[in-house]
């Protein structure tokens, strides 16, 4: 296999013609990016991989028990090599010669290192966050400034240009995931606007007017005179455009590749000549795990299953699931017994989203297309809607109370509606709106109700404000989402691409960071989705996969222009 991949990576360097002067298609070859070595890539960042224009050569993050660094192979090589000194580097992109790799560092400082390996030097250190980064040139990259724009800096001076401001076009809250077209002297990004989907827009690469804007998350390069990109729901498309690169000229096609979404980005990338690394989208099964002091246990076995949200009741003798049986939709409750290990299924709505508990155990909270809805959980019953908010319904937490509920709107940030039948709505924080730089998500009320974690879907990072303030504090210092509480209100677990960092706060008499550390007693990859309010216990989401699943596609081109010529393009 190795062989045929480096003969096809030659293949791949030039353009073969035959008499009649008629390109010869080479075949598609494809293989993981890990080949035989022992190592755990790591996915789910912005952009996880990078690969030299040629299509030779792929940088990306993992770690083989010492923690991550970056790691390079070639496409005829299946040993990939670690480049010393780059430990928790991030965000790789291969410079235009192929002699350098640029990364992100601690979410705030830009380095390069040699392909060949060598110390690290700095480019860059920021006093904001940055992920997304491109090279312009081999003396110049181009970045993502958090709630900024798009910046470029000099590889050997240093000095920073902002190239294009985030808020330009109405309603626009961000500008992520750079990509540089050198030869059309372009840069092409992703504009986040609120809650609408995010849109591909261009600006000149010396800076200038905005032209392109095409529905779609992250762009990839030209194919042929067409746009590849990544589409909302994690297919790869092609779309045609005219010649400068300002407008779409005819409909998107669908590709066949998927591509895994995460909470940052969606990986993909693709070199100049038309070789693709993407992380694929696979069903993700995890096993349900309790971190006690007791020790591990497994309220479930050994089994894998595609679990949504988990939670404990809060007498901590049960915990709800969801759980997505493997048909399209089909995604309910269902409550286990964790002394007799009994399970039983609540819900039968077809699409149930479990956000919470109510305060007295007796019933689930959860989402069904944007409305909330209770369902008891002994005794059965119909369901019942538990609050109207004229707004949809992204998330929701109970407070103690048992008068009323934290909900994160689409639009109207996040609420607390009030169910003791006044139907009441008082406002804690706005999203986007003429300006306000906060747009939240993933609300989790603390236990002694005083205070609401959340995450700015803009930044992603983590804040905590007072139930009678909207005075956020950010208490995370690098991408993050998913806050949940500890059961004393004082400490906030939160995750990140490399793991679950817990953060001490002081409350009093105003929010205060104390200390952050990580979390070593969460496995790799595992997501901590709720601590008991009894005894502290963690309820955790085990991967029963070992790292992302990367796969390459050598001359992944002549596979799209085999799709674009089907399709009568």
């Amino acid at each position: 296999l190795i062989a045929l991949v480096a003969a096809l990576g030659g293949l791949a360097l030039g353009i073969v013609w035959n008499q009649g002067r008629t390109r010869t298609e080479a075949p598609t070859v494809r293989f993981d990016l890990a080949g035989g070595a022992n190592l755990r890539i790591r996915g789910g960042g912005t952009h996880s991989y990078a690969i030299s224009s040629d299509g030779r050569t792929i940088a990306f993050t993992a770690d083989s028990g010492a923690g991550d660094q970056l790691w390079v192979r070639t496409i005829d090589d299946a040993q990939p090599r670690m480049l010393s000194g780059t430990e928790g580097a991030g965000n790789p992109s291969i410079s235009p010669d192929g002699k350098w790799v640029a990364y992100v560092a601690s979410n705030h400082i830009i380095r390069k290192v040699s392909v060949a390996g060598g110390a690290p030097t700095t480019v860059l250190t920021l006093d904001g966050i940055t992920a997304a980064l491109d090279w312009g040139s081999n003396d110049d990259i181009v970045f993502e400034l958090a709630r900024t724009g798009i910046m470029r800096v000099g590889v050997n001076s240093g000095k920073v240009d902002t190239l294009t401001r985030a808020g330009a076009v109405d309603g626009e809250t961000n500008l992520r995931l750079p990509l540089v077209l050198r030869d059309a002297g372009l840069i092409l990004f992703s504009s986040v606007r609120g809650d609408d989907p995010p849109r591909i827009g261009a600006i000149p690469l010396e800076g200038g007017g905005r032209t392109l804007d095409i529905d779609g998350i992250g762009p990839l390069g030209m194919i042929d005179g067409h746009l590849i990109y990544t589409g909302h729901t994690g297919a790869l498309m092609a779309v045609p455009v005219n010649d400068g690169i300002s407008r779409a000229s005819g409909t998107p096609l669908e590709l066949a590749e998927r591509v895994a979404r995460t909470p940052f980005g969606m990986p993909a990338v693709l070199s100049a000549n038309g070789t693709l690394v993407y992380q694929v989208a696979t069903t993700t099964k995890s096993r349900l795990s309790i971190l006690a002091t007791a020790g591990r246990q497994l309220p479930l076995g050994d089994r894998a299953l595609d679990f949504g949200a988990a939670r404990f009741s809060p007498d901590g003798r049960r915990l709800a699931v969801a759980i997505h049986d493997g048909n399209v939709g089909a995604r309910e409750i269902w409550v286990v017994d964790l002394a007799s290990g009994a399970q039983r299924r609540v819900t039968r709505s077809g699409n149930a989203w479990l956000v919470d508990w109510t305060r007295d155990g007796a019933s689930v909270v959860y989402l069904r297309n944007g409305s909330l809805w209770t369902q008891v959980v002994d005794g059965g019953g119909d369901p019942r809607p538990l609050v109207g908010v004229s707004d949809r319904v992204v998330d929701a937490s109970m407070m103690p109370d048992r008068r009323s509920v934290i909900v994160t709107a689409g639009r109207g940030g996040v609420i607390r509606a009030w169910i003791d039948g006044t139907q009441q709505t008082d406002t804690i924080v706005r999203s986007w709106q003429g300006g306000s730089q906060l747009r939240a998500g993933a609300s989790r009320v603390s236990p002694d109700g005083k205070w609401i974690a959340f995450v700015d879907r803009n930044d992603r990072q983590v804040y905590v404000t007072p139930l009678v303030a909207d005075a956020a504090v950010q208490v995370s210092d690098e991408f993050a989402d998913v806050p949940v509480w500890d059961r004393h209100s004082n400490r906030l677990y939160y995750h990140t691409n490399a793991g679950v960092v817990a953060v001490d706060l002081q409350t009093s008499p105003t929010i205060e960071v104390r200390k952050r550390s990580k979390v070593t007693s969460i496995a790799a990859g595992a997501t901590l989705q709720d601590v008991s309010m009894q005894d502290g216990s963690m309820l955790t989401l085990e991967r029963a996969a070992e790292g992302a699943r990367v796969r390459v596609v050598v001359n992944w081109a002549d596979d799209v222009r085999r799709a674009l010529r089907a399709a009568g393009r």
